[in-house]
């Protein structure tokens, strides 16, 4: 007795005929492409998923890093600036001290010549 191949065997015992045997098979192909595609989707869903919750995850640590950093920021770096501010404020304050002393006597005398000059100028009545 000869071999039967799938497709006879399948007619054989449910009456079939070849090319419906053909179309059931290729529906059974069908379906099974189906569900193993919709799986690859779904775990191709839950790969971005999870992808997205550590990126969110890394977003939130990098964003915590970066309000301590400014944290500390505000809490050091605005003294120094300040403290800085002020030693260059009393240097100008001292070298204008020392200039005005230097020169006061001479900055007073030309004013009073340019005074007495402006006067002698007014024509008295």
């Amino acid at each position: 007795m000869p071999k039967k191949t799938q497709i006879q065997a399948v007619g054989n015992d449910s009456g079939k005929t070849p090319f419906d045997q053909i179309t059931d098979l290729e529906h059974q192909s069908e379906k099974k492409i189906t569900s193993v595609l919709q799986k690859i989707e779904e775990k191709e869903m839950e790969v971005e998923k999870s992808i997205k919750i550590m990126k969110n995850e890394e977003e939130e640590k990098i964003d915590e890093k970066a309000r301590e950093e400014l944290i500390e920021y505000t809490k050091t770096e605005p003294a120094a600036i300040l403290s800085k501010t002020e030693a260059a404020l009393r240097e100008d304050v001292a070298h204008i001290e020392s200039y005005w002393k230097k020169h006061s006597e001479k900055i007073a005398a030309d004013l009073a010549n340019s005074l007495i000059d402006f006067t002698s100028t007014i024509p008295r009545s």
